[in-house]
């Protein structure tokens, strides 16, 4: 048990950064839940929409009021205030009405809209109300923009009638995926940290030199680094766990919840084979602290937990694919919006967590490649 206590007494001198981590988790999620109230009675929405008529023509003044009947107007003169507005939840939905729109229309054609998302809710409930427009004066035309327009008053006037069959609190929810979307920096950062620097310690030359002299096997030593680093692990899920259901409440307690805890130990189990990977490759402290900074809060910026996914060009998604935090955004994204389990609406969770297990194993083979190496040197 020497290695094993010698392990923590690194840790413990190295425990400022964890804190400091965590705080900055608590920090981020407490900006982005603090006007949230848990809501679980269905009542009529209304998204917050700004549209910019180009067309001026009696179709596109028909959507205009179509949608102001159904959603709260917001206008903005300027593309920096409307980017601004996008960001800070200003406005859920941007609807470019372009020139031809009613013309398009009147000769049976489908316009193609031009439109920006914030990609929440109220944005989806947008996009339901502008396609239901499209398509109900679609099935008049081709005819004279005034004979649709004449058309749609009494089509788009019948309205369905709302029967909740979920209780399903998609407030709390949207809280619990953002803590563990932001749980995606606190583990690369602070569970990756933790376990490379406790690990560092033991590469360092003159302590290998004292192990290979000491009567304990090279063997008995690693097993007791792997449980400690797989306790260190199992200690700050727990914790990030229990501040959870602090910050978010008593979803945590449903399935939902229980998907989402098991989906950050999923990627805890990456953090710790990239740790070990990176103790391998580096022996400076430094350059382990930069690259788990870069890592960290790149995978964050690429991947979807600071900036919505469906923002950034393909290319920059295309490039998330290849990090495990693309995969358990994903997850996160999913489990928010479950109301039922089964194998149908859980089986691309299950894929995306096969992914990150995946990536996982690739990074145990060449941990063991390297160490190999290291070993005949």
């Amino acid at each position: 048990m020497t290695t094993y206590r010698a392990f923590f007494r690194v840790l413990l001198k190295n425990i400022s950064v964890i804190i400091v981590y965590t705080v900055i988790l608590i920090v981020c999620m407490a900006g982005n839940t603090q006007n949230s109230k848990s809501t679980v009675d269905f009542t009529a929405s209304r998204p917050d929409v700004t549209i910019y008529d180009r067309d001026e023509s009696v179709l596109s003044k028909k959507l205009m009021n179509y949608i102001s009947d159904r959603a709260d107007i917001v206008e903005l003169d300027t593309e920096e205030k409307l980017n601004d507005a996008l960001y800070y939840d200003g406005t859920d939905y941007v609807i470019y009405i372009d020139r031809g729109f009613g013309e398009q229309i009147s000769r049976g054609e489908m316009p193609v809209m031009t439109v920006k998302s914030e990609g929440n809710y109220s944005a989806f409930l947008s996009e339901t109300i502008l396609s239901r427009f499209l398509k109900v004066a679609g099935a008049y035309a081709p005819a004279d923009q005034e004979e649709i327009a004449g058309k749609l008053d009494d089509a788009l006037s019948h309205e369905t009638k709302v029967e909740m069959t979920s209780k399903l609190d998609v407030t709390a929810l949207g809280n619990a995926e953002r803590f563990y979307n932001f749980m995606n920096y606190a583990i690369l950062a602070g569970l990756v940290f933790a376990v490379a620097y406790s690990t560092a310690a033991f590469k360092r030359k003159m302590v290998r030199k004292r192990m290979a002299a000491s009567s304990t096997d090279y063997k008995t030593i690693n097993r007791q680094l792997i449980i400690g680093n797989l306790a260190i692990a199992l200690v700050l899920l727990a914790f990030y766990v229990a501040l959870s259901f602090l910050m978010v409440g008593d979803i945590m307690l449903s399935t939902n919840g229980i998907l989402f805890v098991a989906n950050a130990a999923v990627l805890s189990l990456f953090a710790v084979s990239f740790a070990f990977l990176l103790t391998n490759l580096l022996s400076n402290n430094n350059a382990i602290l930069a690259i788990v900074n870069v890592v960290s809060i790149g995978s964050c910026f690429v991947c979807g937990v600071f900036v919505p996914a469906s923002w950034m060009p393909e290319f920059v998604r295309n490039l998330g694919r290849a990090l495990p935090s693309y995969y358990y955004v994903e997850n996160n994204l999913k489990i928010s919006q479950m109301a039922e389990f089964n194998f149908d609406t859980l089986k691309p969770v299950l894929i995306n967590a096969a992914i990150i297990l995946g990536i996982t194993a690739i990074v145990i083979i060449l941990n063991n490649i390297v160490v190999r190496r290291k070993q005949r040197e």
